[in-house]
């Protein structure tokens, strides 16, 4: 009797551990990259989220995992550069190459598979590579959820998105900082016609970031988005914006149900 109880507690133990443990998270990276994201990979292993670390000429076997992670700029070696070309823009790389001390998180889905998290941790070298991904750490645990997966299988609309340019300047006069505009690019890919609206937010860093503005019906455009379209468009509105740490996040949505079709996202400090 004492053996069978001891028996149960042992499961009764193990099964929160099972309960917990998150999707494993595929990471590829080169070996230098590895070494210094130790700290990032053991985090993740930390928080019951496993991590299968895999090298660039691994990745086409492996590329129909739900979460992945690619470590490297456009330069990195042994093949990682290479991956990592073929998903970023040319104004992306142009950024990371300019200068040390760059460094983006950017964050793909449904590359290559329906209800899927790519995100790729980037910079100018090696150092702010890591930084990146210590950086944005917590951002995995938001993106690479079954949840986030489920709304993107639900969602696989072939769109290209993305925030192009946008200004914000000190109004010499009065000494207060204003948000001018932003310039955003989409391209139908699909096969279906959308009926695009489009919303802006700036989200404000206090201690966690916040909401600052929002326009929910930034443009509800009369003309359809048919395939093989190209757009592109600018949305002004002067917001004076306060010191700190800002988030601006343009989302296109299909304006039958509101639906977020895709998003971009950009950071800047005043």
């Amino acid at each position: 009797m004492k053996k069978i109880l001891i028996i149960l507690l042992i499961l009764l133990l193990a099964v929160p551990i099972c309960i917990s443990a998150g999707q494993r998270i595929v990471v590829t990276a080169n070996s230098i990259d590895y070494e210094h994201a130790a700290d990032f990979i053991d985090s993740l292993d930390k928080k019951g989220r496993p991590v299968l670390r895999i090298t660039a000429q691994e990745l086409d076997a492996h590329n129909q995992e739900k979460f992945i992670i690619i470590l490297g700029g456009p330069d990195a070696p042994e093949g990682i550069g290479i991956q990592v070309q073929e998903l970023l823009s040319e104004k992306d790389m142009e950024f990371l190459r300019e200068k040390r001390g760059n460094k983006k998180m950017f964050v793909k889905t449904n590359i290559w598979r329906k209800g899927q998290v790519v995100m790729i941790f980037a910079g100018n070298n090696r150092n702010d590579t890591k930084k990146s991904a210590k950086d944005n750490e917590p951002k995995v645990h938001e993106e690479a959820t079954e949840e986030r997966v489920e709304q993107l299988a639900e969602n696989t609309a072939n769109v290209e998105f993305n925030i192009e340019d946008f200004n914000y300047s000190i109004n010499k006069s009065s000494g207060y900082w204003f948000f001018h505009w932003v310039e955003y690019s989409m391209s139908n890919k699909d096969t279906a016609t959308i009926n695009p609206m489009l919303d802006v937010e700036l989200l404000r860093k206090d201690g966690q970031y916040k909401q600052y503005f929002i326009n929910t019906d930034v443009t509800n455009f009369e003309e359809e988005f048919k395939p093989n379209s190209n757009w592109f468009d600018t949305y002004s509105e002067e917001v004076k914006l306060d010191p700190g740490k800002y988030k601006l996040i343009v989302r296109l949505r299909d304006g039958a149900d509101s639906t977020v079709i895709k998003q971009d996202m950009e950071e800047f400090q005043i």
